[in-house]
């Protein structure tokens, strides 16, 4: 997720013999820049045209066939929108527009067709029913009225919406899907929380620390924190999570990479050099793949999770920010935000942000 004035730039089956010799001897080797990997892998990235301005999150419907982005608008903006592209064409089928807030951040329930987004500006959280395309509920803290709010994920399984708060100390609140109420507040999850992912498994949630480059594991049966490890890089902010071998990969922003976890002991396995401000990532369990927006470069890094080489290095547009994929087809969306000019100068324009460029392998 990109910066604005006030938003951050953003089944547990045992390790098989083959990936543990993997991991063991990687390790080592991943701490210089990753070179072509052995592995071959083909990509075919297509960009869209421009979609609107202040492109940030995306998220996929595989119930709707659809993908969702957000828009904050453009600089000065008072409300955005949420649009509805064609999954294949990425063409817009449909807008919803949000005219008292700034959507960034998405998370999507797709059993309960329940969208969720951050609204950084106001410190709140919107939920929008896809099926009608209103905002059902707005949510927020009366505590912290502007609550810095970052990332949301959704645990369709609980129907549960985690929101991390990047905020010193920071926070996550609870979101109860039923209710589209905050049910809990987990306090003192490190200095700026940013990214945040699900080990279902183990029943725990995984929050980065931007400001104290650390990782925080939290007992969601106690909602309390229960251990925190270094990220093993600076200012981490988005985290994705392999549950078939326990580890967590972290971007981190200040020294332009991807590190590697092992959740259970806290273990650095590698350090993989990507790009400069990386920043969005996701994992593709069926391909074996993570793909990392580097927004500084105006690439996305293609990284096997098995060697940790990097197969592919993508041109993704100006200032590539999230990543989102779909579980089912395998295929990566990428926003990508257009650069502004300095504050206080006149507009202009950049032919190649605000888009989303689509990655099928």
């Amino acid at each position: 997720m990109l910066h604005t004035s006030r938003y951050i730039p953003a089944g547990r089956a045992l390790m098989s013999a083959a990936l543990a010799i993997a991991l063991t001897a990687s390790a080592a080797v991943a701490q210089q820049p990753a070179a072509a990997s052995a592995r071959t892998a083909t990509h075919d990235a297509v960009t869209s045209s421009k979609i609107a301005p202040g492109l940030y999150e995306i998220v996929t419907s595989t119930a709707r066939n659809a993908v969702y982005v957000a828009s904050a608008g453009a600089r000065g903006a008072t409300g955005g929108s949420i649009f509805e592209l064609d999954p294949n064409t990425l063409a817009i089928r449909s807008t919803i527009d949000m005219p008292d807030e700034r959507p960034l951040g998405l998370g999507l329930n797709d059993r309960t067709q329940m969208l969720y987004t951050s609204n950084t500006h106001n410190g709140s959280v919107s939920a929008i029913d896809l099926r009608t395309g209103k905002v059902v509920a707005t949510i927020s803290s009366p505590a912290d009225t502007s609550a810095h709010v970052y990332r949301v994920l959704v645990d369709d399984q609980s129907n549960t919406v985690y929101v991390s708060i990047a905020s010193t100390p920071g926070n996550v609140w609870v979101i109860d899907g039923n209710t589209n109420r905050i049910a809990h507040i987990i306090d003192s999850t490190g200095t700026r929380t940013t990214g945040l992912a699900l080990d279902r498994g183990a029943n725990r949630l995984y929050t980065a620390s931007l400001g104290s480059n650390e990782i925080t594991a939290i007992d969601l049966a106690t909602r309390k924190v229960v251990k925190t490890f270094p990220a093993g890089g600076e200012r981490p902010t988005q985290l994705a999570f392999d549950d078939a071998t326990n580890r967590l990969f972290i971007t981190n922003q200040g020294t332009d990479n991807m590190t590697v976890l092992d959740t259970e002991t806290g273990e650095l396995l590698a350090t993989v050099a990507t790009g400069k401000q990386a920043l969005g990532i996701g994992f593709d369990s069926k391909s074996q793949l993570v793909y990392v927006a580097n927004r500084q470069a105006g690439t996305v890094s293609v990284i096997d999770a098995a060697s940790y080489a990097i197969v592919s290095s993508l041109d993704a547009g100006s200032l590539p920010n999230t990543v989102a994929i779909n579980p089912q087809s395998s295929v990566v969306y990428v926003t990508n935000k257009a650069r502004n000019a300095p504050r206080g100068q006149p507009a202009t324009e950049d032919p190649a942000g605000d888009t989303v460029t689509m990655i099928k392998p």
